[in-house]
């Protein structure tokens, strides 16, 4: 009985190689990924400048005076690294409502259409969207109320 309760906690946490590799290299990708999105945008810049930016706020390597304030200063921190640190979040909040799902109906391949959650969403999606939404929003609410 005991033997069994110690299989089932180590199943809980995964230590195999390959488990642990896989986990490194996924980790590593996110990284790159990071910087790599990071060098691209509207405006360009020379990847020595962006990595400088980071750099000098990470670590206080680099010039303050160069990587410190100015034009790309602010490109970096105020527009391209809040971008991406904001998809992360998105990213890892949808990963973590998709497995709640998948949990909840006790179902590995539940998903948004199968289960029927897409139109709520597209409903909120016209909601929020400019008059039209607010008109959709007014309907919405009169409707509940049994008006029309």
């Amino acid at each position: 009985m005991n033997k069994d309760m110690n299989d089932k906690k180590a199943g809980l946490i995964k230590k195999t190689p390959g488990y642990v590799m896989t986990m490194i290299v996924l980790l590593i990708l996110l990284i790159l990924s990071v910087l790599l999105a990071v060098t691209f945008g509207s405006v360009r810049i020379p990847f020595r400048d962006v990595y400088g930016v980071i750099l000098y706020q990470l670590f206080g390597i680099g010039d303050a005076s160069v990587y410190g304030s100015g034009k790309i200063y602010d490109v970096v921190c105020f527009i391209r690294l809040p971008r991406l640190m904001l998809s992360m979040a998105v990213g890892m909040g949808l990963a973590v409502c998709g497995v709640i799902m998948q949990a909840v109906v006790k179902n590995p391949l539940a998903e948004p259409y199968t289960l029927g959650e897409y139109r709520r969403k597209g409903n909120v999606c016209q909601a929020s969207s400019g008059r039209n939404g607010l008109k959709f929003c007014v309907q919405f609410f009169f409707k509940l109320c049994g008006i029309f």
